[in-house]
């Protein structure tokens, strides 16, 4: 009698675990930048925009959650992760191993390859000996930033933004060299506006992981639930209408 007094109080137990786990994700805070447009940026009227938005969307409509947004300096959205500001960044986050150790990562859901971008009548070279003494303009907290402290950061005075924006500002008045950002983004905000013919990539794609999905390490469940909405969305064409729309290539 009393082993099955103790079974049943630990099948309530278990029971009670799960439905907790389950109303725990009904309504999920998702965190980006909403500065980094194609993937993220913010409409005239204040709400924001972007493939990392309608991708949300469409994950958490199969989901039956409710998703809302929050706005997040990135240098601090780690952090502001970690402290419960949002339960997830979708924002254009490479995965790396050094982040790996604060986060968990989803599955790959894009690609970002980066670029070099200079003025067209530079000289094309890009190499550590050409652009010694040069200022390279980068954004804090990125993968382009540890790719030019690696290969860069003896030669070159690399000069660090809080945003995009600041840095193609810095290029185009020429207070920079050279600026090093996602592809994707270049062509949206320099290629594609009235300045864009007098700059040029030069060199092949550089620092090229895979964008992830970011929660707290102890939020695997919430991984997992992406994860498998991202497959769905792919699966039903959902993920190519919307990478279509906003530009975004594949991430095969």
């Amino acid at each position: 009698m009393y082993k099955k007094f103790v079974g049943l109080v630990a099948l309530s137990a278990m029971m009670i675990s799960a439905s907790v786990s389950a109303k725990d994700w009904k309504e999920v805070v998702i965190g980006n930048e909403a500065g980094y447009p194609p993937f993220n940026s913010t409409a005239a009227d204040g709400s924001v925009q972007g493939f990392d938005i309608d991708l949300s969307h469409a994950m958490c409509d199969y989901l039956e959650i409710k998703c809302s947004f929050v706005a997040q300096e990135w240098s601090g959205i780690i952090p502001a992760l970690q402290a419960g500001k949002f339960d997830i960044i979708i924002g254009a986050m490479g995965i790396t191993d050094e982040r790996k150790k604060q986060v968990l990562f989803s599955d790959v859901y894009a690609r970002a390859p980066s670029r070099w971008v200079i003025p067209k009548s530079a000289d094309a070279d890009t190499s550590p000996e050409a652009m010694a003494g040069k200022t390279i303009g980068v954004q804090e907290a990125t993968t382009e930033l540890n790719y030019l402290k690696i290969y860069y950061g003896g030669t070159a005075d690399l000069k660090l933004y809080p945003s995009t924006e600041a840095i193609i500002s810095d290029l185009k008045a020429q207070r920079v060299d050279a600026i090093v950002l996602s592809d994707t983004v270049a062509q949206k905000k320099i290629f594609k506006t009235d300045a864009g013919d007098k700059f040029k990539f030069v060199g092949g794609p550089v620092n090229i992981n895979g964008l992830g999905m970011a929660s707290r390490l102890e939020d695997d469940k919430l991984i997992a639930m992406f994860n498998e909405a991202l497959a769905h969305v792919r699966k039903t064409g959902q993920y190519a209408e919307i990478a279509q729309k906003w530009g975004i290539g594949s991430y095969d």
